[in-house]
């Protein structure tokens, strides 16, 4: 397994200690994924600057973006936060919207869906999901999100209805930020996600977050600034077993 090694800088105020980190984290090797309290805790791989496992924490009704460029590891940090869900919520409801040829593990959504008519078809049982109400909230991970149209507002309106419904979705930062009006600004509000490493400092406006000019390591697949409350921190997100047989990561 290849290793990175961040090399100590020492300022006039403070010094950055040594972390090694793999480039290929292995998701086995995690803690469990958990729900407490109406918050949902996704453990999806390692801080780089404690080299301990890194969790996210989710509120109830609260998004996640990532952004990020080709082969920065978009599909596959998708599949690490759709299976790390299923696991903190064993009954949930797991829907995929994939309108490209992607590397998202299918078998992690109970629908999935690619043209106008099947993404309709998975947010009628979405909604149906929704409306009765159940215990077990619900997923819904869109790769490509640039490329998902909403012209009838439903995507919109989903992402706004609040508890019980966590959106993830991914998407390059370029075409984002020049969606103007798109209903991935609505998941931009939670301020919740990752920003991939090699991209600009203006990636990180996207989250309402300011992203350090430079990494303490080369930018690499998986590698994402993570934006949440507290200040950014590097992760190198974790690889699930079946993903590691599958195709290229993307």
């Amino acid at each position: 397994t290849a290793t990175a090694t961040a090399t100590a800088r020492t300022t006039a105020t403070s010094t950055q200690p040594i972390a090694a980190i793999a480039s290929h984290v292995v998701a086995d090797q995690l803690p469990k994924s958990r729900a407490v309290d109406n918050v949902t805790s996704l453990c999806l791989g390692i801080d780089f600057q404690t080299g301990e496992p890194f969790s996210l924490e989710v509120p109830d009704g609260e998004h996640l973006l990532l952004v990020g460029n080709t082969r920065a590891g978009r599909s596959t940090g998708l599949a690490r936060i759709a299976a790390a869900w299923s696991q903190a919520h064993p009954g949930g409801w797991i829907g995929a919207i994939i309108p490209r040829r992607s590397t998202f593990p299918l078998h992690l959504a109970a629908r999935s869906a690619r043209d106008c008519t099947a993404i309709a078809a998975l947010l009628d049982e979405l909604t149906a999901h929704l409306v009765r109400g159940s215990d077990a909230p619900a997923l819904l991970v869109v790769d490509d999100a640039e490329a998902v149209d909403d012209a009838s507002g439903r995507l919109a309106g989903l992402a706004t209805r609040g508890s019980g419904l966590c959106i993830a979705a991914a998407g390059r930062p370029d075409a984002l930020r020049q969606s103007y009006g798109h209903w991935t600004g609505v998941l931009r509000r939670s301020r919740l996600g990752m920003v991939a490493t090699g991209g600009t400092d203006l990636d990180g406006d996207l989250l309402s977050t300011l992203l350090p000019r430079r990494s303490p390591i080369p930018a690499r697949s998986g590698l994402w600034w993570v934006a949440d409350d507290g200040p950014v921190r590097l992760m190198q997100m974790a690889v699930d077993s079946l993903e590691r047989e599958g195709c290229s990561v993307r």
